[in-house]
């Protein structure tokens, strides 16, 4: 521990240079794409459907789906992208034009988003600390994130561009000149091209960043000179973004895509269950006010309170998150000093908390991957606070000297737990529910023709590694089932017996209430039905 502790006490060894951090990025890196080589499966819901809107736009298509999964408007299958932005298929894309489409390529590009991000990070502490040992731990701890791994989410992106955003408006502030705002503003705009909501975040920080003025000048028009700068740059990134909303009122007639208004509707004020959003709601009068308003201040404020109740029991549930969790809170309980000295960083916890109070109480519910564009401002902000511990443990008795070393033991913890489950989660095999879904999905693509449609509960994937179009099996009663087959012309059935949230449906085919279904493929739980749409009824 000697040894260790002195090591840290050394800003300037060698330990915490950027050749050694690029040394251990060369190492992880060649993990993680060894790691995206051997798995073959593309991925679930979001990314699958990133591949294949990449993919279709490699060959000419646009970006439009081969699958459909909700059914709040009656679209085609094959219809232009309306719930996920557009960057990552972008990206995605010229790695297929590369190395053609496989799911290896598909992986690429979070791959080199994770290393960047660990690059950034080290960037960033040393222009904010400036102290090698805070910026060389932060990356690593940034660098291990379990969340940054090699599937094809989109949040990994997201994450880089808003820390890469971030950083450039400190060298704003840092240095007062403005010309750093324009690559600021156009870090932003490719981060809410990578997770739209993002875009909220850049105004409330904008209002934040003018009662801050307002506060400090006490002169209305002091701050709005000042604050003046911010506002181009909301102009700027919406400039930068205007391709995508001319794309949306193209194809839409709106700015926004509405499929997040619709779920968002189902997620707050109804009984909400995951499935709920796969039920068929032609018909339903869903409008943006309504989110607010239609259910009433009753619902508007416990659906606040739930929120907070979400993320309470998330930073709490579990022996390494309440560790980390914990970490963190001492942290900003011994970071007065460092808020003090970095208003900047003040700034930005509270436009943070701003953001996600509005975002979980409006537009969402809680999932935690909503949180991951924190991660490496708080890998930075903690890891400084461990090291003001360590200064001043020199000087205090053996129980303070324990309490400021407890977070350099949890950091160390945290490094090698999650590394070691990011390796295990890449390398691990194929769970049983994959290898069903591209065995089954094999099967309809060697034993049906172009143009053939199935019915799916994961219609993102089996799309991609069948080659035919899917659709979501609703979530409804057989009856409106059997109209949604007839409808959008469904040749096979494809379930998951063992697990399958259709109660109704999987009763009546036990029943033989079901009729001009006919099972011809099965492998583990998992059984693909022959659809004859002519013959095809439901008897009560």
């Amino acid at each position: 521990m000697k040894k260790l502790l002195y090591v840290f006490s050394q800003e300037d060894h060698w330990l915490f240079s950027m050749r050694c951090l690029v040394v251990l990025m060369v190492i992880f890196g060649a993990l993680l794409a060894y790691a995206a080589y051997l798995n073959p499966f593309i991925g679930h819901a979001d990314q699958a459907a990133c591949a294949i809107l990449a993919k279709n736009l490699c060959e000419g298509h646009g970006y439009y789906t081969t699958y459909l999964f909700q059914f709040f408007k009656p679209y085609e299958i094959r219809h232009p992208d309306n719930v996920w932005p557009l960057l990552h298929p972008t990206v995605i894309a010229l790695f297929f034009k590369i190395g053609g489409y496989t799911a290896t390529m598909a992986r690429l590009p979070n791959v080199i988003y994770i290393l960047l991000m660990t690059l950034f990070t080290y960037i960033f502490a040393m222009k904010l600390i400036p102290d090698r040992r805070v910026a060389f731990v932060s990356a690593i701890v940034v660098l291990t994130g379990q969340r940054y791994n090699t599937g094809l989410l989109n949040n990994t992106g997201a994450v880089l561009f808003f820390l890469l955003f971030i950083m450039l408006v400190f060298m704003h502030e840092s240095k007062s000149r403005w010309v750093w705002l324009i690559p600021a503003a156009f870090f932003a705009a490719l981060a809410a091209l990578q997770r739209v909501e993002y875009i909220f975040f850049f105004p409330i920080y904008v209002f934040v960043k003018f009662l801050n003025y307002l506060l400090v000048s006490r002169s209305f028009l002091a701050a709005v000179k000042k604050t003046s700068m911010y506002v181009l740059f909301l102009l700027l990134v919406v400039v930068f973004m205007s391709p995508y909303f001319i794309r949306n009122i193209y194809s839409f007639g709106e700015i926004l895509p509405d499929n997040a208004g619709f779920l968002a509707l189902l997620a707050k004020y109804d009984n909400f269950s995951h499935e709920a959003q796969f039920g068929v709601y032609y018909g339903h009068n869903f409008t943006a006010p309504s989110i607010l308003f239609s259910k009433g201040a009753y619902h508007f404020v416990k659906t606040i309170f739930r929120s907070g109740a979400y993320v309470a029991t998330y930073l709490s549930s579990g022996l390494g998150r309440i560790i980390l969790t914990t970490f963190f809170l001492i942290g900003i309980f011994w970071g007065s000093k460092i808020f003090k000295r970095y208003k900047f960083f003040h700034l930005y916890v509270l436009s943070t908390i701003l953001f996600y109070a509005f975002f979980y109480s409006v537009i969402f519910s809680f999932e935690d991957r909503y949180l991951w564009y924190i991660y490496p401002y708080m890998a930075i902000f903690g890891v400084a606070v461990i090291f003001e511990g360590l200064e001043g443990a020199k000087k205090t008795s053996f129980g303070n000297y324990f309490l400021r070393v407890a977070p350099v033991i949890i950091l160390m913890l945290h490094c090698i737990y999650y590394s070691s489950s990011v390796i295990w989660t890449n390398f691990r095999p194929l769970s049983p529910t994959h290898r069903e879904i591209i065995a089954t999905s094999d099967w309809i693509s060697k034993n049906s023709p172009p143009g053939t449609v199935f019915m799916s509960r994961q219609p993102w994937e089996a799309s991609w590694h069948s080659g035919r179009d899917a659709v979501m099996v609703p979530y409804d009663t057989t009856r409106r089932i059997l109209e949604i087959m007839k409808a959008y012309k469904v040749d096979y059935l494809v379930l998951d017996i063992g697990d399958c949230p259709r109660p109704d449906l999987l009763n009546s085919i036990k029943t033989g209430a079901l009729k001009g279904i006919e099972p011809v493929y099965k492998v583990g739980s998992t059984q693909i039905y022959k659809i004859d749409r002519n013959n095809l009824n439901f008897i009560d």
